[in-house]
C-alpha cells in the first residue's frame, strides 16, 4: 500500500548524507568518508517499538514483523540501488492502492511509480526503525542515508523530492556496484567479527550501460553480503540477462520479479502460501531465508514448510508439528495462529484472504503426500 513520504511522523529520522554519486547524473559527486572497520557505520539505537508499530499499521502478520526486526539486527546496513533510467517511464508497472473507501486495488502505472511505492515503504521503515540504509539513484545525484541519525525528516523529504523528479538517463549500474564494493570492503572486518553482513538490493528494468555486470558483481563474492535483484519489467531479454548472471557467478543472490509475476511463480508450486505484498517487501529488504528463495522452484519439503510457517505466523519451526507425525496438530496450530493474524491482499485472487490457505496446506501436505526428510 502507498503511504506518503512526507506525512508527519513521530519516529526519529536520519540524516541525508552525500556519499558519492554513481555516474551518469548531472550532479557532481564528492565522496564522503567510507566507514572503517571500527564499526562507525553500526549503532545500537534500533527503534524496535517504532518499527513494529509501522508494520502493524500496514497490516503485517506478526511472524513477518519479527523477521524484519531480526534482519535489522543481523544486517546492520543495507544498500538500495535504484534504476532511474529513461526506460523506467514505460507504463507497464503495477502498484497496490487503498482508496478512502472500498477495497485495495492493483492499478496500472509506470515502472517508476511501481518502484517509488516500494521505495516509500523501505525508506519509511528504515526511518522508523533507525536501521541505517543507503538509497543510491543511478542518475539522480547524491545517495541519501536514512536511519543513521535524527534530522527532523530532512532525509525523507530529500528522498521524496528525488523520487518526484522521475526517471531519465542511462543505466550505469557497474559504477554503483564498484562504489558499494569499496564501502563494504572497509566494513567487512567489523561485520565478520560480529557474524553479520550487509544487503544490496538493485531495482532495475534493464542491463548495465557501463560495463560487464557479471564482473562488477563478482567483486561482491568475497564479501559478507546478500544481494537481491528486483526486476521492474517482464521483458524476456532483461529477465534472461539477470538469470544468466545469477547462474554464472558464485554470489548469494536472489532474482525477484514484480509482485504479480512472483506471486504466480510461487503459488504455482506453493499455493498454500498467499504471496502478498508483505512477503515481497520482506525479500526486497534483504531478509534472507533459504526457504523463501525456494518458493518459486518446487513444493517446499515438510520441514521447509514448517520454517516458512514460522516466518509468516511467528514462533519457531518446532512449534509447528511435522505433518507426517501429527497432521491434525499442524492444522490446529495453523488455524489458531491465523485467527490472530490480519488478512492480506492476494495478487492471484484480487481480494483479501488469510496469509495461509488451510485447504491447500491439507491438500499438499496430507499424510499421503509427504515423507520425513
Amino acid at each position: 500500500m502507498h503511504y506518503s513520504l512526507t506525512r508527519k511522523m513521530s519516529y526519529p529520522v536520519a540524516k541525508a548524507v552525500p556519499v558519492g554519486a554513481g555516474g551518469g547524473g548531472s550532479v557532481q559527486a564528492h565522496a564522503a568518508p567510507i566507514p572503517t572497520g571500527g564499526g562507525a557505520f553500526l549503532h545500537d539505537g534500533i527503534r524496535e517499538d517504532a518499527a513494529r508499530d509501522y508494520l502493524n499499521n500496514l497490516g503485517w502478520p506478526s511472524g513477518m514483523i519479527d523477521e524484519m526486526i531480526r534482519n535489522i539486527k543481523d544486517t546492520p546496513y543495507r544498500f538500495f540501488i535504484i534504476d532511474d533510467s529513461g526506460s523506467m517511464s514505460a507504463n507497464d508497472g503495477n502498484r497496490l492502492m487503498k482508496p478512502k473507501t472500498g477495497p485495495v486495488k492493483l492499478v496500472k502505472c509506470s515502472r517508476w511509480a511501481e518502484l517509488a511505492a516500494a521505495m516509500t515503504f523501505h525508506s519509511e521503515f528504515t526511518n522508523a526503525a533507525m536501521a541505517p540504509s543507503e538509497f543510491r539513484v543511478l542518475n539522480g545525484g547524491y545517495p541519501i542515508i536514512i536511519g543513521e541519525e535524527e534530522d527532523d525528516g530532512e532525509g525523507l523529504r530529500k528522498f521524496s523530492d528525488l523520487l518526484e523528479r522521475g526517471p531519465s538517463g542511462m543505466t550505469p549500474l557497474c559504477a554503483q556496484i564498484r562504489e558499494v564494493v569499496a564501502k563494504i570492503t572497509q566494513m567487512a572486518p567489523t561485520l565478520r567479527s560480529r557474524n553479520q553482513r550487509v544487503s544490496v538490493t538493485i531495482f532495475t528494468d534493464g542491463q548495465a550501460s557501463d560495463g560487464d555486470m557479471s564482473a562488477a558483481l563478482r567483486a561482491l563474492e568475497r564479501l559478507p553480503v546478500w544481494t537481491v535483484i528486483r526486476l521492474c519489467t517482464d521483458e524476456e531479454a532483461v529477465v534472461d540477462y539477470w538469470n544468466n548472471i545469477d547462474n554464472n557467478i558464485e554470489l548469494e543472490m536472489d532474482v525477484l520479479d514484480d509482485l504479480s509475476g512472483e506471486c504466480e511463480e510461487v503459488m504455482s508450486n506453493n499455493d498454500w502460501l498467499t504471496y502478498g505484498e508483505q512477503v515481497h517487501r520482506l525479500r526486497e529488504f534483504g531478509c534472507h531465508r533459504k526457504e523463501l528463495d525456494l518458493l518459486d522452484e518446487s513444493l517446499l519439503s515438510p520441514d521447509q514448510m514448517r520454517s516458512t510457517l514460522a516466518v509468516i505466523l511467528g514462533g519457531k519451526q518446532k512449534d509447528y508439528p511435522h505433518p507426517e507425525v501429527d497432521f491434525p496438530g499442524l492444522i490446529a496450530k495453523v488455524k489458531g495462529e491465523l485467527a490472530r493474524q490480519p488478512m492480506v491482499w492476494s495478487p492471484r485472487r484480487k481480494t483479501m484472504v488469510p496469509c495461509i490457505d488451510i485447504r491447500a496446506l491439507q491438500r499438499r501436505y496430507g499424510k499421503s503426500k509427504c515423507s520425513i526428510m
